[in-house]
């Protein structure tokens, strides 16, 4: 799960580097309105915790919009011909914070980006295939001023051969 949560996040840095939302938002603080720029999505793997700065040890909350990689299981099973796999669950859990109603839209966008890539490219660094369903939610506005969205996949990975003993 650890070599599929490391790929799948060069993935989205690949896929979001490119890839800004306009910062014409309020200062959160109650500050003055901050400059209108571009925000780049900052990629997670497994959690978000605070850090510590190092100048002053304050502590720093993830720098939103964020995309989390997070790999939540892995079931080894049998499909349905009798033949051994190994799938993962891995949620890609979505974070923007706006004061306006553009945090929706921003999140929709977010969304839609993970989904049609891991669509159009389903195998993830000759390692992991994308298995349907492929799904996705948009959290509600309870939250504000932060947004929320999550896209669920399982991906097939290559299973353990069995070593047989002499």
């Amino acid at each position: 799960m650890t070599m599929l949560g490391e790929a799948l996040k060069r993935r989205m840095r690949a896929l979001f580097a490119d890839f800004q939302l306009s910062a014409s938002n309020p200062d959160l603080t109650g500050g003055p309105p901050l400059p209108e720029a571009l925000e780049s999505v900052t990629i997670y793997l497994g959690s978000v915790k605070s850090r510590k700065r190092a100048d002053d040890a304050s502590e720093v909350g993830p720098k939103f919009p964020i995309v989390l990689v997070r790999p939540r299981s892995c079931t080894d099973d049998n499909d349905e011909n009798g033949a051994q796999r190994s799938i993962v669950q891995v949620d890609f859990a979505i974070g923007v914070r706006r004061l306006d109603n553009d945090g929706y839209a921003d999140v929709t966008a977010i969304v839609e980006r993970i989904r049609t890539d891991l669509l159009r490219s389903p195998t993830i660094e000759s390692r992991a295939r994308l298995e349907l369903p492929l799904d996705s939610e948009i959290g509600d506005d309870d939250s504000f001023p932060q947004w929320f969205g999550v896209v669920s996949a399982k991906f097939n990975i290559p299973q353990p051969v069995e070593e047989v003993q002499p």
